[in-house]
């Protein structure tokens, strides 16, 4: 990781949003959502020299059943002015990103989809089960664990 202090100052645009994913079962009936567990991941993208993105996906899943009943994706892009200091490219599929990128880039990026999910869920049996507030450390600090734990 670039040797980077605390002050370094982050010049991030938001540049494009996205919906990349949605699904719903078309056979969804009242008992399918009585016992769901909302199932949330991402990953980010390194698209050129100055341009990063988040893809931040959730799925409803029955837990009784372990099904999923429904999903939805979006993608936001940010440009990073500085963005050699936030990020290292490890490898064609591996990223390391500063946390305070990371951070700034998926709260706007998790507030849209639990939107992008609240307006497609209209109407149907899961309007009234939105996707919960999380704590975006909380996400973050997991997604490490669970890469930790993979190595």
């Amino acid at each position: 990781m670039p040797g980077v202090d605390n002050n370094t100052p982050l010049r991030l645009s938001l540049v494009g949003i996205k919906e990349t994913g949605f699904s719903i079962r078309p056979d969804l009936r009242e008992q399918d959502i009585e016992n769901i567990d909302w199932m949330i991941g991402f990953r980010p993208i390194l698209q050129d020299e100055s341009r990063i993105a988040v893809e931040v996906r959730s799925a409803a899943i029955n837990t009784e059943t372990n099904i999923e009943i429904a999903s939805c994706a979006v993608m936001l892009t940010y440009t990073v002015d500085n963005i050699d200091e936030f990020v290292t490219k490890e490898s064609n599929t591996k990223l390391t990103i500063r946390d305070h990128l990371m951070l700034n880039m998926l709260n706007p990026a998790y507030g849209t989809l639990r939107g992008v999910m609240y307006a497609r869920f209209a109407g149907t049996l899961l309007e009234l089960r939105p996707l919960p507030l999380i704590d975006i450390q909380d996400l973050v600090k997991a997604a490490k664990r669970n890469e930790a734990a993979a190595q």
